[in-house]
C-alpha cells in the first residue's frame, strides 16, 4: 500500500486530505509543518508527499529546499497545494520545481488522481519495484 506524507498546517484540510486518501487505498501520515515532515523523512521514505506552500515554522519552499539537500531522492515525489498560485513569486518557484501543483480548494478527484499518477510514475522508475523498470536501460 503506497505511503503518503501530508504536510499541511490547516487541521481541517489535513483531515480532509487524510480521509480522502485513506478512502482511495493509501496509507497516510499527516503532519502540520515542514520541520515535522523532515524528521519523519529521516526515519523512512514515502511514496508521495503532499505539501502546502504557506505554513508556519518551515513553509513549502523551505521544506522543498531542505528536501533537495537532505533527501534528494524524495524531492521528485512532492505535490504542492496552495491558495496562492496566482502570486508571481510563488508561481515562479513552483514552476521551477517541475512538481505537480494543486490550487486550493482542491477537488477530491484531482487530489486522488495526481497522487495516483505520481505513485505510478515513481514505481515504474524504481528498479525492483512492483511494475518497476527492472533491467531497463
Amino acid at each position: 500500500m503506497p505511503e503518503i506524507l501530508i504536510v499541511e498546517d490547516d487541521q481541517a484540510v489535513r483531515d480532509a486530505f487524510t480521509r480522502t486518501l485513506k478512502h482511495a487505498g493509501f496509507q497516510v501520515t499527516p503532519v502540520e509543518n515542514g520541520v515535522s515532515a523532515l524528521q519523519l523523512l529521516g526515519q523512512r521514505p514515502f511514496d508521495a508527499i503532499i505539501s502546502d506552500y504557506r505554513m508556519p515554522e518551515l513553509g513549502g519552499q523551505g521544506f522543498y529546499e531542505q528536501l533537495e539537500e537532505r533527501f534528494p531522492e524524495m524531492a521528485g515525489r512532492v505535490i504542492f497545494v496552495t491558495a496562492y498560485a496566482d502570486d508571481s513569486k510563488i508561481r515562479t518557484f513552483l514552476t521551477q520545481t517541475g512538481q505537480p501543483v494543486l490550487a486550493k480548494p482542491v477537488e477530491t478527484a484531482d487530489l486522488v488522481n495526481v497522487v495516483q499518477q505520481l505513485v505510478r510514475r515513481k514505481s515504474r522508475s524504481t528498479p525492483g519495484a512492483p511494475g518497476g523498470a527492472e533491467g531497463a536501460g
